[in-house]
């Protein structure tokens, strides 16, 4: 990485079954097709193009051990919150084997999660316990990714003239995962709503499971609008190691949405699996956790990564060889860099310290009468030890993000061993992506021959959703995933010369109904023709039959480019 900067640029990739065909979805392993118990195959010829946007890995462990990959569904011991389906959740299934202790089954969901991590440990992911039911059925107590827009984030103390938004929501963040249930309007029948899938691949010889994913507002009646694109890539390492990698694009076409606050990753662990929470000094050894705060309260401000050892983690017992999962979140390795190039009046996206912080989720009091957690079975409460790593970075409209955690499953001793190693190789930044070498994809339409759009979000593109309406099957290609949302004009009555008059002057009611079915991405799209450069032709004119209506600020216009053009 260059500066803050991590530049793609490859020369050699592969594509497969990336197309869109006339309605047939290009993701691979959709909710049906899993159901029905589609085979490693479909991993493996999945979408390269679209997902491979993630730097080199740097570490590799010394003793690899095996990895079996399956998108075959079998249920995992859980046990789970009564009343949620893990069929519904199911994308795929990671089982490392080596030495007893540093083996595993990760498992990750349509949205995008790891929802399920086993090892000797049991089930160290939370139940998705809720009090009033499976309101949460794995987008909440998961490891993922989450992204805030503070300067929008009005939900927790909203001013009265927001409150006239209501029913619908004001908190602006964007889950990896999924919606609360508890928001769906009145009368819905849904049981889950993931973050759709727009494509996905295997890469057996790297070890790597990669998809793509468009975040959500969780609150599924909104005001706002969700911009962004969650790249997941899960990589076996070796000996129990875990690589997380996180690539976000914002496509917003505003200049104010700006999300400056991330979980990288939000997550934690089942605290009847593993009782014992330590958190790394900068010297390396071990101090139990006191930054959890012993309260139903998160908002503790946690502690600077750099007053850390870079990782924290989670024990059966206190003995070495006790089975552990270990978070290595890294100590802010270019923070010194970026607030040098800040000062200089250079590029940066890191604006100030990351922070740490840990919480037990559940009220303390309610424990007071058990002698242990083996007292009640482990899915009847809120079984949870939350971790958060707060990367404080900038993301803003047409820019990428990235971040590389690790997990790391094994005895206690040795798991500390790997996650100091680990630390330095925690690395995350900005991203650009080079039109000049980036793949091209074909636009599938029915006439003549395709026009294309790149695999990847270049400078001054937008992506190009194909979505279908479920009622009446309608395909549509847009750059607005809620063009068949429905939707409400709102009179918030903001007041004059407020800093987001006009943001909240626009207000619409969104509500997430569960109608929209993904087909996939069908790639990028620049929002202006190059100037000096003929061959661009605009969407609505290069497949007429799935453009759906009048141009706006959303379902924009945008140009592809033609394949007439490309030959010399």
């Amino acid at each position: 990485m260059m500066n803050h900067f991590y530049s793609i640029r490859s020369a050699a990739y592969r594509f497969f079954g990336g197309a869109l065909l006339l309605g047939i979805a290009c993701a691979p392993l959709a909710a049906k097709g899993q159901q029905d118990g589609v085979g490693r195959d479909r991993l493996e010829h999945g979408d390269r193009a679209l997902s491979d946007v993630f730097p080199e890995p740097s570490f590799r462990a010394d003793e690899p051990g095996s990895l079996t990959v399956s998108a075959d569904y079998n249920p995992s011991p859980g046990p789970w919150m009564e009343g949620i389906d893990e069929r519904e959740v199911f994308r795929a299934s990671l089982k490392h084997e080596s030495s007893p202790l540093s083996s595993y089954e990760l498992r990750t969901g349509q949205g995008g999660q790891v929802y399920s991590l086993q090892g000797m440990f049991g089930e160290s992911v939370p139940p998705s316990w809720r009090s009033n039911g499976p309101t949460s059925p794995w987008n909440d107590e998961v490891w993922q990714f989450v992204s805030v827009c503070t300067r929008y984030n009005d939900g927790r103390t909203p001013p009265d003239w927001i409150k006239k938004a209501e029913p619908y929501k004001t908190s602006f963040f964007v889950h990896n995962s999924g919606c609360y249930m508890q928001d769906a309007a009145a009368g819905s029948d849904l049981k889950n709503l993931y973050c759709p899938l727009l494509a996905s691949s295997l890469d057996t010889e790297a070890r790597v499971l990669r998809q793509v994913n468009w975040g959500l507002v969780p609150q599924m009646r909104t005001i706002h609008r969700s911009p962004i694109l969650y790249y997941t890539q899960v990589r076996d390492a070796g000996e129990g190691v875990i690589e997380l990698t996180w690539v976000v694009h914002n496509f917003s076409t505003r200049d104010d949405v700006v999300f400056d606050y991330h979980n990288a990753p939000w997550g934690g662990t089942r605290v009847s699996s593993l009782p014992l929470t330590y958190v790394a000094r900068p010297d390396g050894t071990l101090a139990h956790d006191k930054f959890t705060v012993d309260s139903p309260g998160p908002y503790k401000r946690g502690v600077s990564a750099q007053k850390t050892g870079g990782f924290t983690i989670s024990c059966v017992d206190e003995s070495d060889d006790s089975p552990s999962l270990a978070l290595v979140f890294g100590r802010d390795k270019h923070l010194d860099d970026q607030m040098l190039r800040k000062k200089q009046g250079k590029d940066y996206v890191q604006f100030k310290p990351s922070r740490y912080r840990s919480w037990r989720a559940y009220h303390p009091a309610y424990f007071k009468q058990l002698k242990n957690f083996q007292d009640i079975p482990a899915n009847t409460f809120r079984n949870y030890q939350v971790v958060e790593f707060i990367p404080r970075l900038f993301l803003r409209p047409q820019e990428t993000i990235w971040y590389r955690s690790y997990l790391v499953v094994g005895g206690k001793r040795r798991a500390v061993e790997l996650a100091k190693t680990l630390v330095d190789h925690v690395d995350y930044g900005a991203m650009v992506f080079d039109a000049r070498d980036t793949p091209m994809l074909s636009l599938p339409n029915e006439a003549g021959e395709p026009a294309r759009l790149y695999a990847r979000p270049v400078a001054g593109t937008l992506p190009v959703f194909a979505i279908r309406k479920k009622t009446d099957g309608k395909v549509i290609y847009t750059t607005d995933p809620y063009r068949l949302t429905p939707q409400e004009k709102l009179d918030l009555s903001i007041p004059e010369g407020h800093k987001g008059h006009d943001y909240y002057s626009r207000a619409v009611g969104y509500t997430l109904d569960g109608q929209t079915e993904f087909l996939g991405l069908l790639g990028f799209a620049r929002r202006e023709a190059p100037a000096a450069d003929k061959g661009w032709q605009r969407l609505s004119e290069a497949a007429p039959r799935y453009w759906d209506g009048k141009a706006d600020d959303f379902h924009v216009d945008v140009w592809v480019k033609t394949r007439q053009a490309a030959k010399p």
